[in-house]
């Protein structure tokens, strides 16, 4: 199969969508699946062709700005102190996005240590207060799956039959694959098998003590895996603010184009 060239697709429709779908395709044709690298792909080609564009630009500036005091003899040029003043805006504005990012970073590194606490205690209640055998290894494998949905929601994937070998059938997994939320429908499966074994223990002539308690305890561990859900897709669907990026790049921008200038008296 032939493969696609970006670079060509890029030239001819210049469009940046375009030139995503072509190098996905070229990851396709060339045996790869993995759509993630086909995008750090695209965006390491963005990015050299921005970088050559700077450079570009700021050879332009200086051919100028010699020819200008060479030939015209046009004294055209800013201090040192005015350019190391665009320098300060510049670090101003690269430690605030620093800034954004690690604090969401640690939201997401926090939002991951609640969901791994509330799966561990949840299964623990299981193992301790199900009495079918069946249905607390159902709880507990349904536990371990959704691990695995709230991965694939917010990569916005389905779920993988092969990883889920030995948890779920196929049957299963498609069943949860044609849900519009697959981490939501799984909490709707547990909640079933909870309140169905709080039912037959009721039933029972001498019902297990503080059974009450238990279901209030089971009820916060889902409330905690539904507000670490709610946390992480809050994170993935929210992008960065473009204020500050735009700025950064106006600042990295005007730095490097008045860079001859601030030299051009040397």
């Amino acid at each position: 199969m032939a493969r696609t060239n970006p670079w060509t697709c890029m030239e001819d429709q210049g469009s940046r969508a375009q030139v995503r779908d072509a190098v996905v395709r070229a990851a396709a044709a060339s045996g790869w699946d993995n759509a993630g690298w086909a995008i750090t792909t695209y965006r390491a080609m963005e990015l050299r062709r921005q970088t050559f564009y700077l450079w570009l630009a700021n050879v332009c500036a200086v051919l100028l700005v010699s020819l200008l005091h060479d030939f015209r003899g046009i004294e055209f040029y800013i201090n040192d102190s005015e350019h190391s003043a665009i320098l300060t805006f510049l670090a101003i504005m690269v430690a605030f996005r620093c800034q954004q990012a690690y604090e969401r970073w640690w939201e997401g590194r926090k939002l991951l240590g609640s969901l791994n606490n509330a799966s561990r205690s949840l299964a623990s209640l299981a193992a301790a207060w199900v009495t079918d055998g069946n249905r607390r290894d159902r709880i507990i494998m349904r536990t371990i799956v959704f691990f695995w949905s709230v991965r694939a929601s917010l990569r916005r994937e389905r779920l993988d039959p092969s990883e889920m070998a030995g948890l779920l059938d196929a049957r299963q997994v498609s069943l949860l694959n044609d849900s519009t939320s697959i981490p939501m429908l799984v909490i709707d499966t547990l909640r079933a098998e909870f309140a169905d074994e709080a039912r037959e223990q009721q039933a029972t002539a001498a019902p297990a003590p503080r059974l009450g308690l238990w279901e209030i305890a089971v009820d916060e561990q889902l409330k905690a895996l539904v507000d670490a859900l709610g946390g992480s897709e809050r994170i993935a669907r929210t992008p960065m603010p473009r204020g500050p990026h735009a700025m950064l790049r106006v600042f990295s921008a005007v730095w490097i184009f008045t860079f001859p200038l601030a030299i051009s008296d040397e």
